[in-house]
């Protein structure tokens, strides 16, 4: 993984890091789709989980994906084999928090992975 994909990476997890410690501040059985979630989340801390906030997305996310070291893990675009897929359709917070949790999980993995693997151009 090059060095500006692991800034990114790293933004990434803080991205998490902001949203996971906002949402511990609902009602874990507070029902997403009604109180208006990821809508409320921006208007409190101005960003939420729709790719447009993720950092990997706004340089990948036109391009398929291609080179996003989430899609050169999984193979998959749109963060499909990813946590971020399960969260992505939380009904309570309680379930979005232990999807995005472990979703910040598997981006760890991949700063790890990249250390131990060459360094790309």
């Amino acid at each position: 993984m090059c060095e500006e994909d692991v800034g990114l990476v790293k933004q990434a997890i803080e991205h998490y890091d902001r949203m996971i410690a906002w949402a511990k501040k609902r009602r874990n059985e507070e029902d997403i789709r009604y109180s208006m979630g990821k809508w409320i989340m921006y208007s409190d801390i101005g960003e939420n989980w729709r790719g447009n906030y993720c950092p990997l997305c706004q340089k990948y996310g036109d391009k398929d994906c291609i080179g996003c070291p989430i899609f050169e893990k999984t193979e998959f675009t749109n963060c499909d084999n990813t946590p971020w897929q399960k969260l992505n359709y939380a009904l309570l917070w309680s379930t979005w928090l232990k999807y995005a949790k472990q979703e910040r999980k598997f981006l760890q993995s991949l700063l790890k992975e990249g250390r131990d693997a060459p360094s790309t151009p």
